[in-house]
């Protein structure tokens, strides 16, 4: 069986659903199925009409293609080539299923080639177009965005969700859930850097004396909510929290912790390399992601803490699938969006009860073991091709 894979880009570019589609390619071809990837060069050149592709091959095996990119437009690659390298692509390996990651309006590219259209599609919804309520050009643009992307979806052979809640609240899924499985994003823990002596020495530095450790991860974003969590630092004592990650919001909301004089208690420390990152996650005592949109679809980084035994808290997020991958009271504590007082109660919550932190820890180590390992994930991945292909299958 050979798949091709439409996505935006691929490692060593940083992002949930690169790692993700990586970890994928990886344990689909340990099944034995043959994989290769089409995705956007994330090393932005001059204007070369004519650029080569740039091709790897992984170390499982998989052909990577990089096509060039000369920027973005509303977080759109610019990469012209992209339907003639599809043509091409599909001319050379021949693949049985072309496996779309949306979104990427560039996976559109496959309506408009007949070889392409001759082949059973699976989409993947990793997310929705969420955008705020202010970003009028990106509103304006989903107008002409959405029409391509319900056709997509109407000739796809399946749809993977990647949450049973984000499939219910999903819009342009609501059409199309007849024909959606869900199957769980997943991540492999042997790729993952383990830190050494030294590493866990800086990490106990930045912790400090403070007896409970919190770490937070993500981009500096407006959906995040780290806001709140500097919010209900006010309300916890004994605590430092460090959040891990840059983005336009870090002079914001170091404002924020300078305001409230809980520079001792909460610190911004941007983007950290990974044996850094991965000696904080090693030593944290708990991770929370306090996102309050469901832009935040589903949350990679708390499967990087579920498996390494970390209680984690979530925001319950409407539609998201934060509060599906973390059970309340199970792997961890769900608090309302926004809410910096229950987010503090949360934080003392496992705080001033560290057996309960503990066997939620536990919990989560389990659960990521069966539901989000790569290895079920790619088997259930798996069997979709397979039922696909035996049903030679068109969309309806």
């Amino acid at each position: 069986m050979r798949i091709l894979h439409l996505g935006k880009y691929f490692p060593p570019f940083s992002g949930g659903i690169e790692n993700f589609t990586s970890d994928l390619l990886t344990a689909l071809a340990a099944g034995g199925v043959t994989t290769a990837a089409l995705v956007h060069d994330h090393r932005f050149g001059h204007f070369r009409p004519l650029a080569p592709i740039f091709a790897e091959t992984t170390e499982a095996g998989s052909r990577v293609h990089r096509i060039p990119t000369y920027g973005t437009v509303l977080f759109t690659p610019l990469s012209p080539s992209f339907p003639l390298a599809l043509q091409f692509g599909i001319s050379r390996f021949k693949p049985d299923i072309l496996h779309l990651h949306m979104p990427n309006p560039w996976c559109f590219s496959a309506l408009f080639l007949s070889s392409a259209r001759r082949i059973p599609w699976i989409v993947h919804w990793h997310s929705d177009v969420v955008f705020p309520d202010s970003a009028l050009a990106m509103k304006a643009a989903y107008q002409i965005y959405s029409a391509p992307e319900k056709q997509l979806l109407r000739r796809a052979a399946a749809v993977i969700a990647t949450s049973s809640t984000y499939l219910q609240t999903s819009l342009p899924l609501s059409p199309v859930s007849h024909k959606t499985t869900v199957i769980p994003l997943g991540i492999n823990p042997d790729r993952f850097y383990r830190p050494t002596a030294s590493d866990l020495r800086w990490a106990d530095a930045q912790w400090g004396d403070n007896t409970f450790r919190l770490l937070s991860i993500g981009r500096l974003t407006y959906y995040k909510g780290h806001s709140h969590l500097i919010d209900a630092m006010e309300n916890v004592q004994d605590t430092r929290a460090l959040i891990v990650g840059s983005g336009e919001r870090s002079t914001f909301l170091a404002h924020r912790i300078q305001n409230r004089s809980l520079e001792n208690r909460v610190c911004l420390t941007g983007h950290l390399p990974d044996p850094q990152l991965q000696a904080l996650l090693t030593s944290c005592d708990a991770l929370c992601l306090p996102s309050t949109e469901r832009t935040e679809a589903f949350g990679l980084v708390l499967l990087e803490a579920m498996q390494l035994g970390k209680p984690v808290i979530v925001s319950q997020v409407h539609g998201s699938g934060m509060p599906w991958v973390v059970r309340d009271g199970i792997d961890g504590l769900h608090v309302q969006p926004g809410n910096a007082l229950d987010l503090a109660a949360a934080i003392n919550q496992l705080r001033y009860n560290r057996d309960e932190a503990l066997r939620m820890g536990q919990n989560g180590k389990k659960r990521f073991d069966a539901c989000f390992h790569i290895s079920p994930v790619a088997d259930q991945v798996h069997t979709l091709y397979r039922r696909v292909t035996t049903h030679d299958a068109t969309g309806s």
